[in-house]
């Protein structure tokens, strides 16, 4: 169940957070900010080169929002088309864990569990640790992973291939099938995580992604961005 939806990979007292953002890997002219559950700023870091950032928490403890925020020159690796993809100033995506922990990923995962959080910047009204956990909870399950927080294995060109089958590839292997829904949408994967997070946001449920739709486009991605030794095992995992 991933540590509770959202609570593994803690410590008693974490001097900072590791945040990797992913749509594909992060440039680092990307934003990563760290925010309280009433919206105030804990840091602002800028990704570093392994498409990561650390944010000093300052004594803070409780509950944390995670967003990577586009800009000028932000860019992220889209896996379906094998480029660079502009992630503007109008752009974010978010992350919610209930309390701080070491590392924190955000991805398109993360930000369905939010869209059902988050008022603005800010926790909504009402809401409490308990929820963000059930939220979290409830995205892992339905898209069978572990833990939607974890770095999933980085993708950042043509050349980075998947070797393994560990949960980290297995991860990225979905988040990828993601950015191959999108393609085949005819639009990026930023924008389907913002069309995903607005459907479920509205009642919990998702009417324009269906289990079929994700298995082929999990196939479909096997030869795009893991290794010819992980297909047999990844073709088993999309059925």
């Amino acid at each position: 169940g991933g540590g509770g939806g959202g609570s593994s990979s803690t410590t008693a007292s974490p001097t900072s957070v590791t945040v990797t953002p992913s749509l594909g890997q992060f440039t680092t002219a990307c934003d990563v900010v760290l925010l309280k559950s009433n919206g105030e700023s804990i840091g602002t870091s800028k990704i570093n080169s392994n498409g990561a950032a650390t944010v000093a928490l300052n004594g803070y403890t409780g509950a944390v929002i995670a967003q990577v925020r586009g800009g000028s020159g932000c860019q992220y690796y889209d896996e379906s088309t094998g480029a660079l993809t502009d992630f503007g100033s109008d752009k974010k995506l978010s992350a919610i864990v209930d309390t701080t922990r070491n590392e924190v990923g955000i991805n398109v995962l993360t930000n369905l569990a939010a869209a059902r959080l988050l008022d603005g910047d800010k926790l909504a009204a009402g809401k409490t640790s308990s929820d963000i956990q059930t939220e979290n909870l409830s995205i892992q399950r339905m898209f069978q992973v572990s833990d939607m927080f974890a770095t999933p294995t980085r993708i950042g060109s043509a050349s980075d291939k998947l070797s393994g089958t560990s949960e980290a590839d297995k991860l990225a292997l979905k988040l990828a099938a993601l950015a191959q829904i999108a393609a085949d949408r005819s639009t990026d994967i930023a924008s389907l995580a913002a069309n995903l997070a607005s459907d479920l946001a509205a009642d919990g449920s998702l009417q324009t992604l269906d289990a079929g739709t994700l298995q082929l486009a999990l196939k479909a991605a096997i030869p795009l961005i893991a290794a010819p030794s992980t297909h047999l095992a990844f073709t088993e995992l999309a059925d």
